[in-house]
């Protein structure tokens, strides 16, 4: 059974620094907003919850910096729930956090999905998540959306 975004929550993630909560319907939701207000934080921080990737910070100057947890945020941490619901109202919580390192390529997150059957942690969580959902880690820029970076790729 497919999962809508039911809500979304962010704190210390990119260009979020306070906690961002975002609930939303089945309906359209939609992002406007003047530059630097976070529009592609909120995109970057629900691939980032379900992936645990940002593929396309790979650049050399990520290997010396921690370019998802913000800088500012006085936990030095980075966390992104997310509540996914389907058709007969079941939800899924999905919740990855990250202490502030010195690469956003290197270090690891924590991941928690809790689902009716349970709480999963790290690679369990991760394998329920991408059974239920149906798609990879790998496959989920390709097939969910295609943002910003992807498109400038193509196009240059």
């Amino acid at each position: 059974m497919p999962y809508i975004i039911n809500e979304v929550s962010v704190e210390g993630f990119r260009g979020i620094n306070r906690k961002f909560k975002l609930k939303m319907d089945e309906s359209l939701c939609l992002l406007y907003g003047r530059n630097g207000t976070g529009k592609t934080s909120v995109l970057q921080a629900i691939e980032w919850c379900l992936t645990g990737k940002l593929p396309y910070l790979k650049g050399r100057e990520f290997r010396y910096e921690d370019a998802i947890v913000n800088m500012f945020h006085p936990k030095k941490t980075a966390v992104v729930s997310i509540v996914l619901k389907d058709e007969n109202g079941k939800t899924l919580t999905v919740t990855r956090r990250r202490k502030m390192g010195k690469s956003t390529t290197r270090g690891k997150s924590h991941l928690q999905v809790e689902t009716d059957e349970g709480l999963l942690k790290d690679d369990k969580g991760q394998q329920k998540l991408e059974q239920i959902l149906g798609i990879t880690t790998d496959d989920f820029p390709k097939i969910v959306y295609l943002h910003q970076e992807a498109i400038r790729d193509i196009v240059t």
